[in-house]
């Protein structure tokens, strides 16, 4: 008996779903190094602003992607939601960091900064919300673990 085949949407939306957990894998870690090196006087200053930002940009692409699966779950939608906006705020404040090592005395520049890293802290726990909302939700048990 032949099985019957795969659903294209679903198809596709993993895909997007693999391509978003990829993106949040990889864009986390070079964020916080992109960001700090932009801090702080290191090669990549040379670059301005625009380190931070695609990497930070990154998150946001990821979140979008993921964003594709499941959209009729409520609860996943909000713990997404929240995410993206945190990392649409993080994305926005990004070359303030920049700005902020080409003029540490200014008090605007330091304020975003310290901004950016709580709205960082609160992205992280909101990212672990929504990693623990798309595993519930995952058909397969092997996948779940």
């Amino acid at each position: 008996m032949a099985e019957p085949a795969p659903n294209a949407e679903l198809l596709r939306s993993l895909g997007r779903l693999v391509r978003g957990l990829s993106s949040l894998f990889w864009g986390l870690p070079i964020a916080l190094i992109t960001c700090v090196w932009t801090a702080f006087p290191q090669l990549a200053r040379s670059f301005g602003f625009l380190p931070p930002m695609i990497a930070t940009g990154l998150l946001v692409y990821g979140l979008w992607q993921i964003s594709g699966f499941q959209k009729q779950e409520r609860v996943w939608r909000r713990a997404l939601d929240r995410a993206l906006a945190l990392a649409t705020i993080e994305l926005g404040l990004s070359p303030f960091i920049f700005w902020w090592s080409k003029m540490a005395e200014n008090r605007f520049f330091l304020g975003m900064v310290i901004l950016m890293m709580v709205c960082g802290l609160g992205f992280m726990a909101s990212r672990n919300t929504v990693l623990q909302r798309l595993s519930a939700m995952l058909p397969d048990e092997g996948l779940r673990m």
